[in-house]
């Protein structure tokens, strides 16, 4: 490629999704929307307090939620930086830009043309959800992003060194330790795939797994030996429940309490102030706060507390037992999980604050942009379904084509992820679900800019 052809195809299109996204940051940041950094009120954050007196001790404590969207916020405070402040909305912007970025390269990759692909990345950034998730001082962008970046780093590692498998193993474990949502079991799926496809590179696949799967390991093997709770989050039981209650019958509920076919925490419900389900005095094996305190300063919950470690577990079985009691509540809750993956991730309530000054244009993109009839968004769930339709039909002709292809690592990579998110998030959490889809939405548009393009190209050759 010569260096004018570079410029035209590289450096021109990606300037070009960088000057629309300063364009929207500024039309954005104009109508009022900052960094969103409810820090008190952020149930996967211990008490900022705590991180910013001792956090090393608070990190050791953690068993809520894995440790990097705590840790980086620790390491804000331990410099000095304003979680709502310049620097952070500066790096923020960034990110958000680089998923535009990461989406037009993506979707090249896949096979889209050039305008296509550039499409892609604008239509992402030009998402008013987008802009919500790239303003909140969370791990959903960051989630976002490393997904992204995994699917797009994979063929660029096969049959080259060692080093760029290290780096996808280093996006893995970022994942892992960000989502518990992202198991070992995912990496080892991931990490054998991708052997599978090219075989040639089987040993440098294997010694980049075993890093990232020895260090994932890391937060379940600190938890099973400080609280005997092999979990990166010891949540899984509380999401479990929330979903079993949405779906069930009170009188199932009630009915099933009274055999003593599920305790008074079934009965209660996940996500509680700890009082209501252990009387004082609290247990409380060690004097940290982020083990012992009942509230964070603002009030809030702590659901860091170790009292929750034995409640959710507890509430796992709960869950069980209901679904085994009323089956047809389980269908119902997988239902309603996979409808509500399918809505657009700025409807989440908790971002309704920092989606105040721009509500009117994000009320016109759901309403026009994406089509919603009676509360459901037709094109985004009409594009959604044809996505993973191309995905599973590409990845189908990959398949018989037989390994050692390129485009074969990238699609099963791709597939498996996509297929662990939305099964995984859809059996375990209920209400939020559009927020694991987001994960993948630059991957979606890159597969429907290549679908888009590949079409294009048949009919160009078929013009007589």
């Amino acid at each position: 490629m010569t260096p004018s052809e570079r410029v035209r195809t590289t450096w021109l299109p990606a300037l070009g999704l960088v000057a629309l996204w300063v364009a929207l940051c500024a039309f954005v940041h104009h109508r009022g929307v900052g960094v969103f950094a409810p820090l008190d009120r952020t149930w996967q954050l211990v008490d900022v307090a705590w991180l910013r007196a001792d956090p090393l001790g608070t990190l050791w404590r953690l068993h809520a939620q894995p440790p990097l969207y705590n840790a980086t916020v620790a390491a804000l405070l331990a410099g000095g930086i304003d979680p709502q402040g310049w620097v952070v909305h500066l790096g923020l912007d960034a990110m958000g830009a680089v998923g535009g970025l990461l989406t037009w390269r993506l979707a090249l990759r896949l096979g889209a043309g050039p305008r296509t692909a550039w499409l892609a990345g604008a239509l992402l950034m030009a998402s008013p959800g987008y802009w919500l998730l790239a303003h909140w001082l969370f791990y959903d962008l960051p989630v976002t992003l490393l997904v992204t970046a995994l699917i797009w780093l994979v063929p660029t590692a096969v049959q080259t060194s060692l080093r760029r498998w290290m780096a996808v193993a280093g996006v893995v474990v970022a994942l892992g330790w960000l989502r518990s949502l992202f198991h070992p079991l995912w990496a080892v799926g991931l990490f054998a795939l991708a052997a599978w496809c090219h075989p040639t590179d089987r040993r440098r696949i294997w010694a980049a797994a075993s890093v990232a799967i020895g260090l994932m390991v890391l937060p379940y093997a600190k938890n099973l030996a400080q609280f005997g709770s092999p979990n990166a989050s010891s949540w899984a039981g509380m999401s479990l429940l929330r979903t079993a209650h949405a779906h069930s019958s009170p009188q199932v509920r009630s009915a099933l309490a009274d055999q003593g076919r599920i305790s008074r925490f079934g009965a209660i419900g996940p996500f509680r102030e700890l009082t209501a389900y252990v009387a004082p005095p609290l247990p409380c094996r060690d004097p940290h706060p982020a083990l012992c305190a009942v509230h964070k300063r603002s009030g809030a919950p702590n659901f860091n507390h170790v009292a929750y470690i034995d409640v959710s577990r507890q509430m796992a079985a709960d869950a069980i037992a209901i679904y085994a009691a009323e089956p047809a509540a389980w269908a119902r809750a997988l239902l309603g999980s996979w409808l509500a993956w399918l809505r657009p991730v700025g409807v989440y309530p908790f971002l309704r604050p920092a989606r105040q000054p721009i509500d009117d244009l994000h009320v016109a993109w759901t309403r026009f942009a994406l089509v919603e009839l009676d509360g459901a968004p037709v094109v985004l769930a009409f594009g959604v379904l044809v996505a993973l339709a191309i995905l599973a039909a590409r990845l189908s002709r990959a398949l018989r084509a037989g390994p050692h292809r390129p485009e074969l690592a990238v699609l099963a990579v791709a597939a498996w992820t996509t297929l662990w998110v939305a099964a995984v998030g859809n059996t375990l959490e209920h209400g939020e679900n559009y927020r694991f889809r987001a994960y993948l939405d630059p991957l979606l548009l890159a597969l429907c800019a290549s679908a888009m393009s590949q079409v294009a190209a048949g009919r160009l050759q078929n013009k007589p």
